[in-house]
């Protein structure tokens, strides 16, 4: 399917929600008759309940259980337990699970997490770093958040690489958050929940496991509807449907199989950051947002909320094959699929249209876009190692970057094309690798090696001049002629590993290794190309022949994956009341995407041409006080710099060389417990967000942050049927503070960023009912 395949002018306009909810009316709302129907399941055993003198166990989170046993790289895996006991205000969002681990900084923009963001030991990834069954199922740029395709509701791990990633372990960019589903139970069970919450927050969710059902075969089935207005401003920070299903297989003979999928529809209105000015009065323009409702004047009129929006429908489906051969080796397939569609609307102060600046217009990107791809892995075990030999090939479309906008006014009249572009080629990427493991006496070794072909797509752009507002294959059609063209090209990367794992004792080991990881490259630079070219053309009065040479050269010569040596030094301790780990790495990146100026062109543009360098050190533990009081501590120092001053102008060069880069803090972490209070299970956390930079010089600062977070759980257990009620409290005490700084890694001016407030106190409250 090509990309914006089908999309039309008629389907894609807000124009009808916008006048609704400008005259005060709202669409309608997705619902199930939520409460009804579940107070309707738990009345009859509430009739015949009584409580059960042990309600939930306690929750223990042991660093030695949580670690993996590849010696290569250092990774958390954060278990369903802990997702539902810490971070149960919503169970939408995967970045607010991991929220708690060491290394991983994420920033609560909005309270159900849709918004949020993340950094892993100061680096946050460009490509499919959020993964699903160890795949990349879904494509970069704009489309479905990812972190809410999957009710965490149906999530049993979540494991984060935050070191080198090893040959045979999962597949994507950067460093990988992946989640894995809860399989089918093997007897028949079913689940319904209702969360209620601030700021018209609900979310119903229902789950029916089939049991056994003959053949080894087990399924299940989900649904949830979740809407919730946003938390400040007019409009909705999340409408959103899911369904998904799992079904898994065997035989005698050992073969296994899975199939897993999910359908997401989702609506949003997006938030709008404050300026400089605004986030130094936090408490006065705290819930400064778009405008709730239009003016007439154009300049204004881009700020209306509902111009500001994003609906997208997603559709992934994955699966597994396993087929033994003897009782020492397999055979493994893999494939994914995913079609994303929709449209997104962002007002813009100016707007190249038509090859011609324009202002103040409502910029429509539309979305249509296939993502494809599988895993072939032949494993071989000995007694005391394994073999991996496997190949690793997907593909996807376009966007990004965005390949089709259409722009308009602020009375959503049609006024023309922001860019048209064809895809000839869709991105690729290539990957056989082989991985080695070898155990001597209470050594553990792995190594591996992975060769890494991406291959960027290859876009034809089109003069749109002329092109009514059609969909994205009539103005194909339409086009008088091509302006530019940029091809594919391939970029080849050597991906080594090694890591050795020794056991001291029982109860302690250490472990070294080293691994170079890759990042996606910065192929957002195409959906500037028409701003170079124009400059080309118009400014530096270049023929388009050779206004397009140029643009290909830099296309081939400035854009390329990023790439990082990760060394990690870990200790791990455990016993049966005291669990700990400690992590020390250095990371050396080269080829990182900043703006730099190139003199070649005499222009500054986002190029992967820096180089920096991350190191620090992560603490965590778990202690058990008591039978009833389990703590745990996680503490992270992260440094995180250029390796040498960047020039950004012609005359200009940014003293950047050793200087903590942008909204990264130094020192983040949390301490968290969970108390068992006669059957009632409290969970406090606190948070700590570490003093954080708003430019690369270091000289305009924000203030760290101490927030506050708390849960208490109740459960009940009567024969074949459990009750679990949870109350939670996102931000207990109200704390008005920036959560995200939203800016350029060589930024120098305290008013160029956008300054993101975070999470308002939100209370949710939810009841469960499983048989």
């Amino acid at each position: 399917m090509n990309a914006q395949a089908a999309i039309g002018h008629t389907a894609s306009s807000p124009t009808r929600a916008a006048r609704q909810r400008h005259q005060g009316h709202r669409p309608p709302a997705k619902t199930f008759p939520r409460l009804s129907v579940l107070v309707a399941c738990l009345l009859p055993v509430f009739a015949q309940a009584e409580e059960a003198d042990q309600t939930l166990e306690a929750v223990t989170v042991r660093a030695e259980a949580l670690q993996e046993r590849s010696s290569v790289g250092s990774r958390e895996v954060v278990t369903r337990e802990k997702i539902q006991t810490f971070n149960n205000f919503g169970m939408t969002n995967a970045y607010q699970a991991i929220s708690l681990e060491p290394g991983v900084d994420v920033r609560h923009n909005d309270p159900t997490g849709t918004t949020a963001n993340y950094k892993i030991r100061g680096r946050s990834s460009r490509g499919h770093a959020l993964i699903l069954e160890g795949l990349p199922f879904k494509g970069i740029g704009i489309g479905q958040p990812i972190q809410d395709l999957v009710d965490m509701e149906n999530i049993e791990t979540i494991t984060v690489e935050k070191g080198a990633v090893p040959a045979n372990g999962s597949f994507g960019f950067g460093n990988l958050i992946d989640m894995k589903f809860m399989r089918p139970t093997e007897k028949s069970s079913a689940t319904a929940k209702q969360v209620v919450g601030s700021h018209d927050f609900s979310k119903t969710f229902v789950r029916l496991d089939t049991g056994a059902l003959g053949g080894g075969i087990r399924a299940f089935f989900s649904a949830s509807l979740a809407d919730t207005d946003k938390f400040k401003g007019f409009g909705k920070g999340l409408d959103r449907e899911n369904f998904s299903f799992g079904i898994t297989g065997g035989s005698p003979q050992g073969v296994e199989w899975e199939i897993f999928g999910v359908y997401n529809d989702e609506e949003r209105d997006a938030y709008k950051g404050l300026s400089y000015a605004q986030s130094t009065h936090l408490g006065s323009n705290w819930k400064q947002d778009f405008n709730r409702s239009r003016t007439g004047v154009a300049a204004q009129d881009i700020n209306y909320y509902a111009y500001n929006r994003e609906d997208y429908r997603t559709t992934t489906i994955l699966g597994k094959l396993k087929i033994p051969f003897g009782q020492d080796a397999t055979l493994t397939f893999r494939p994914y699929f995913t079609n994303d569609k929709g449209n997104a609307w962002a007002g813009s102060s100016q707007t190249l249209v038509d090859l011609v600046p324009r202002q103040n217009v409502i910029v429509e990107s539309l979305l249509d876009r296939d993502t494809f791809g599988a895993v072939l892995e032949y494993e071989k075990k000995w007694q005391d190692a394994r073999l991996n030999v496997g190949y690793w090939h997907g593909e996807h479309e376009p966007p990004g970057p965005p390949t089709a906008r259409k722009a308009r006014d602020t009375n959503l009249n049609f006024v023309g094309w922001a860019n048209l572009y064809g895809v000839g080629k869709r991105y690729n990427y290539r990957a056989p690798y082989v991985a080695f493991s070898k155990t001597l006496d209470r050594t553990v070794i792995d190594t591996g090696l992975k060769h890494m072909s991406i291959a960027s797509a290859k876009f034809v752009s089109y003069d749109t001049m002329g092109i009514s507002d059609v969909s994205y294959e009539q103005a194909r059609k339409q086009a008088s002629g091509v302006l530019f063209t940029l091809p594919s090209n391939t970029h080849e990367i050597w991906l080594p590993s090694i890591g050795a794992t020794h056991h001291v004792n029982e109860t302690s080991s250490i472990k070294a290794s080293y691994g170079r990881n890759f990042d996606w490259p910065e192929f957002g630079w195409a959906s500037s190309a028409m701003n170079y070219f124009r400059t080309f053309t118009v400014a530096s009065g270049l023929a388009p022949a050779v206004a397009e040479q140029r643009l290909q050269n830099l296309w081939a010569k400035r854009i390329r994956p990023m790439e990082s040596d990760d060394f990690d030094l870990d200790y791990h301790y455990s016993s049966d009341r005291l669990a700990l780990t400690s992590s020390l790495y250095y990371k050396r990146l080269k080829y990182v995407g900043t703006s730099i100026y190139d003199p070649t062109v005499q222009l500054s543009y986002t190029q992967n041409s820096g180089e920096a360098r991350s190191y620090g050190l992560e603490f965590g533990s778990s202690y058990q006080a008591s039978n009833k009081l389990n703590l745990n501590l996680a503490l992270s120092y992260s440094d995180t710099s250029f390796t040498s001053d960047v020039q950004t102008g012609v005359n200009t060069v940014v003293a950047a060389k050793g200087k903590q880069l942008p909204d990264r803090p130094k020192f983040y972490g949390s301490v968290s417990a969970v108390y068992d209070l006669n059957g009632y299970r409290i969970a406090p956390v606190v948070r700590y967000l570490g003093k954080r930079y708003a430019d690369v010089l270091n000289q305009y600062s924000v203030d760290a942050t101490w927030l506050a977070d708390l849960s208490v759980t109740k459960g009940v257990v009567m024969g074949p049927h459990k009750l679990q009620f949870s109350l939670s409290a996102m931000n207990l005490f109200d704390k008005k503070y920036i959560s995200t700084i939203s800016t350029s890694d060589v930024n120098t001016n305290q008013g160029a960023p956008t300054y993101l407030v975070g999470a308002t106190r939100s209370v949710f409250a939810s009841a469960q009912y499983q048989y």
